[in-house]
């Protein structure tokens, strides 16, 4: 249209009049130099602050002084970067004008401004106002909700945003660029979009290109390309156009092409780029943030010599990757190389509970009037099940939707759940989760002792079996609660912050006893989140008044789990090991079918009760009947079992005589803290421990099956006929 336009403005025939800034013009000189001679050229300067401020006044009549005008000019100048005076300022007291004009007011001051310009830009209003303060603090919890474990890249951050807050960074270049680097699914991509709400007020300013797709020889022009043009041009210019206040996130940079890095060395410098068409956008109002992967494999090899530490993270093997993969030039114009380091099992649980709180929000769950709670048992096999150190929380995410968001997935779609105020308490089941739908009105529905009742003197193990609650074990089990309380915040809650302490020496990593210590802050972590369970219990109890007849499912739910953490700080007080191994073997000469197969109902005993107990009871390789038994209480519980189990088959055709026994022996060692949790390592320390267990041939329970069966119970001193309750894995209980 131009080449058509130029002959009749050259004879004089045509008039008119186009506007175009510096740069393009510059370009269209070059391809068509005809047009030095067809238009008169005039070059437009910006105001000077002085000439803008005045234009302002004339704008806006008396309806702010001179003194707001002249702040707005200097948040116009640093605000809105692509406008020249006198449009930027101009532009910023017109929108303010039409804000204040909504509320009814003529006149506006410098606070009205900094709203307009908030409103705009979404930069909180603590950001913009210079005598706000901003307290940091603040910031770092925010970040280190949304980002765990990972100080360095969150100190990062809010370094950065005070930065930003102060006006001292440097105006010529983004707000800032920085390098974040390390294993997947550690939180880098997580930090960005917490960056942009934070900065800007919504993840959807953060502009993400994946530079794994801009490999190809033509990736130079895909990137600059304009996609309203092209179909196949990037989103990143147009992005930034747009929206010149965002967080720029370029995944995976360094499998880009390397003209694309060269290219991004301008960005880096001075915050522009310009497209294939003249046009420049500017990036000087972004936060450019890379991530890669680079070295994170190399990372977790072992080192060499006296010191190397097989799956140790090792940082330096990262920082050596890098300076390998880019150019000095290229670092140079990195604010700050972050490294993301891989989660430690001791971080899972922090990460679980905010995943968990992430699912609990959706819409599924969040329009039900449900509460949803996590046994310890669910804990530790989620942690198990998809706790990866070199995948980070991706795997975690996976298990929790395959195994606890599924079943409950199911059960609505089906609707096969119970109406009202229900209680999902999630544990283990068989190869996975039980998900529960507790109704807090109902009578539990397990059949119980119908001759039992309770004693005068209340116990734990008493109203767990029998499940009959009246007024009296209520109030028992609340009273329960607090004595357990204070147990919690007292003792334990002490001996977790000296574990913690302990853990800041700058000796502690060196020292041989750290496993020991590292073992049991976790353990007492794990007794603080059991208790906070039952202590929700307690309070639904309360709050439901103990059901309709007696107290119900939940009173049966927390009198379980009471009793439990009982068991756990008896450990706790005798400073046991917490865990044990477990093995079930035939004793002496009984390798029969028959004896075989009391080893396995033994086994499958055991295994009811982990269930009901809420312990992870894990087989170790292909050991047969050979387990690691994890849980609050779980040595205390499990340790009077070590010995001979005898079962003896009565034919009730000859008056009671006895015709047959089997005799099975239970060992049980104690599962110190060790750094390898490998599957060969266990079953290394399990043989090593249980050597040296005792082989005593000393009778723990006799079982009799017939008309008339019987238990009786060596160790523990009962005797019931209630042999379906202990083969269900009520054992410990009577």
């Amino acid at each position: 249209m131009l080449d058509a336009m130029l002959p009749p403005i050259e004879r004089g025939e045509l008039t008119v009049v186009g506007e175009i800034d510096s740069a393009s013009f510059e370009r269209l000189l070059a391809e068509r130099p005809r047009i030095a001679g067809a238009f008169e050229v005039v070059r437009v300067r910006p105001l000077d602050e002085q000439s803008t401020v005045a234009a302002a006044e004339h704008l806006v009549a008396g309806r702010a002084s001179r003194a707001t005008l002249v702040e707005a000019f200097e948040l116009a100048q640093q605000f809105l970067p692509g406008l020249a005076a006198p449009g930027n300022l101009l532009r910023l007291v017109k929108a303010t004008t039409a804000d204040v004009a909504e509320e009814g007011r003529a006149e506006f001051d410098t606070s009205d401004v900094l709203a307009t310009l908030s409103a705009s830009s979404g930069l909180p209003l603590a950001m913009l106002d210079p005598n706000a303060p901003l307290g940091l603090d603040e910031v770092r919890d925010f970040f280190e909700a949304r980002v765990l474990a990972q100080s360095e890249a969150v100190e990062t951050v809010v370094e950065r945003i005070a930065m930003i807050k102060a006006g001292l960074n440097d105006p010529t270049r983004p707000l800032g660029v920085f390098l974040f680097i390390g294993p997947t699914g550690t939180g880098k991509t997580e930090i960005a979009k917490a960056l942009a709400e934070f900065l800007f007020g919504s993840q959807r300013r953060l502009v993400r290109l994946d530079m794994s797709e801009y490999q190809t020889p033509d990736a130079l022009d895909r990137l600059l390309a304009d996609p309203s043009i092209e179909g196949r041009g990037a989103a990143l210019l147009s992005s930034v156009r747009k929206d010149p206040f965002s967080v720029v996130l370029l995944d995976e940079f360094e499998k880009a092409a390397a003209p694309i890095w060269d290219l991004f060395l301008q960005v880096f410098d001075d915050g522009r780029l310009t497209d294939q068409q003249g046009r420049t956008a500017d990036f000087r109002r972004c936060i450019v943030i890379l991530t890669s992967n680079i070295g994170s494999a190399l990372a977790h090899r072992p080192g060499v010599g006296f010191k190397a530490e097989h799956g140790r993270f090792r940082s330096e093997l990262i920082e050596d990757e890098l300076k390998r993969t880019f150019r000095p030039e290229f670092l140079n114009r990195i604010d700050r190389v972050v490294i993301f380091r891989p989660f430690e099992r001791a971080q899972m649980r922090a990460l679980l509970e905010k995943e968990l709180a992430d699912a609990l929000r959706r819409r599924g769950l969040r329009t039900r009037p449900w509460a949803v709670e996590l046994d310890e048992s669910a804990v530790e096999f989620l942690i198990e099940n998809g706790f990866t150190p070199d995948l980070g929380a991706r795997p975690l995410k996976r298990a929790l939707d395959r195994h606890l968001l599924t079943p409950i997935a199911e059960a609505i779609v089906e609707h096969a759940v119970p109406e009202g105020d229900q209680f999902l308490l999630v544990g283990t089941g068989s190869g996975g989760l039980d998900v529960k739908f507790v109704d807090p009105d109902a009578t539990a529905e397990v059949e119980r002792d119908s001759d039992a009742e309770l004693p005068s003197a209340m116990d734990l193990r008493v109203l767990a079996l029998n499940a009959r609650f009246d007024e009296r074990a209520v109030r028992f089990l609340l009273d329960e609660v607090q004595r357990i309380r204070t147990t919690v915040d007292g003792e334990i809650a002490t001996r977790k912050g000296a574990a913690l302490s302990a853990m800041q020496e700058p000796a502690f990593w060196e020292d041989e006893g750290r496993y020991a210590v590292l073992a049991e802050a976790e353990y007492l972590d794990r007794l603080q989140a059991a208790f906070a369970t039952a202590g929700k219990l307690g309070e639904r109890l309360v709050r439901h008044g103990g059901g309709r007849n007696g107290a119900g499912e939940l009173a049966e739910l927390l009198s379980v789990r009471l009793y439990v953490l009982d068991a756990a700080l008896a450990a706790v007080a005798d400073g046991q090991a917490t865990d044990v191994f477990l093995l079930v073997t035939l004793a002496g000469g009984d390798d029969t079918p028959e004896g075989r197969g009391w080893v396995d109902d033994l086994v499958a005993m055991y295994a009811r009760w982990a269930a009901r107990r809420g312990m992870r009871l894990n087989p170790l390789g292909r050991e047969p009947h050979l387990y690691a038994v994890s849980g609050l209480g779980a040595r205390t519980i499990l340790e009077p079992e070590a010995g001979l189990h005898v079962l003896e088959l009565v034919d009730d055709r000859s008056d009671g005589e006895r015709v047959d026994r089997h005799h099975a022996h239970v060992h049980v060692a104690p599962w110190l803290p060790s750094p390898d949790h490998a599957p060969d390592g266990l079953v290394r320390q399990a043989r090593a421990a249980l050597g040296g267990s005792s082989t005593e041939a000393e009778v723990v329970r006799r079982y009799r099956k017939g008309r008339s069966p019987l238990v009786r119970d060596v160790v523990r001193g009962y005797r019931t006929g209630r042999l379906d309750r202990v083969m269900a894995g009520d054992f410990d209980l009577f």
